[in-house]
């Protein structure tokens, strides 16, 4: 699956302590978008997020390289302590997370509200 591919190079740079990633309808197509949540201390510069976009493209595949990389305070789990890319790609493109009781940490979807640089 590709987004274990890029989860795979993101997770090797010691500032993310995790990512997630999703697809966002985009100007009549879609785009790659990657958020990351980093340690406490590190703040996502354009040179960490271009090493980050580097690392994919040279480890993985140049088709897999995010349009953006956006830091967030927190990444959605459902209870079994599963990514929920669903939630996220839900959230900013405006529609319902019906399942919300299946987050064991529904307060971090709030991170993904109402981004500029997800504007259509």
């Amino acid at each position: 699956m590709w987004r274990t591919e890029i989860y795979c190079h993101v997770e090797a740079f010691p500032e993310v302590l995790d990512p997630v990633v999703i697809t966002q309808k985009w100007q009549g197509d879609e785009r790659i978008v990657l958020f990351v949540k980093l340690l406490e201390e590190e703040t996502l510069t354009q040179e960490l997020a271009n090493r980050i976009k580097k690392g994919i493209r040279d480890n993985a595949s140049p088709r897999r390289v995010p349009a953006e990389v956006i830091a967030v305070k927190d990444i959605p789990y459902t209870i079994s302590l599963e990514k929920f890319e669903l939630a996220v790609s839900n959230v900013i493109h405006g529609e319902l997370v019906l399942n919300k009781y299946a987050l064991s940490n529904p307060e971090s979807l709030g991170s993904y509200r109402y981004l500029s640089d997800l504007k259509t």
